[in-house]
């Protein structure tokens, strides 16, 4: 999918975000708690991380994310994009086909939350 300059500013943070937490460690419930009273930078980073992980687990791999310099989206970047821009403007039935299409049900909620505390 081809980028334009909005996508791209909602991606390239994103990018950044995801390929760094991609080689985390897995994080548990008391360190995302803990995250909510630390710096801004650290707590991103946690919550990009459990949202990888949140996703990997879902699908069995991890989600494909390109370099932030590349000017197209993966499906798996494009399908997040889709549900940022979904979750920014209120469409509750497409944001619901995007998470039903590709995660359980028991996952939904964490997701769409994890998406607005990073505030893509």
């Amino acid at each position: 999918m081809p980028l334009d300059d909005a996508k791209r500013a909602t991606l390239v943070p994103l990018r950044h975000l995801l390929r760094a937490s991609r080689a985390s460690s897995r994080v548990d419930g008391s360190c995302i708690c803990a995250a909510v009273g630390c710096g801004i930078a650290q707590q991103r980073e946690i919550l990009a991380t459990t949202l990888m992980q949140l996703l990997r687990d879902a699908w069995g791999q991890a989600p494909v994310v390109f370099n932030p310099t590349v000017k197209v989206a993966s499906f798996d970047e494009a399908w997040l994009l889709s549900l940022i821009d979904a979750q920014r403007k209120g469409d509750r039935d497409s944001a619901a086909f995007l998470l039903s299409s590709r995660l359980p049900k028991y996952s939904h909620r964490m997701v769409l939350s994890l998406i607005a505390q990073l505030s893509f």
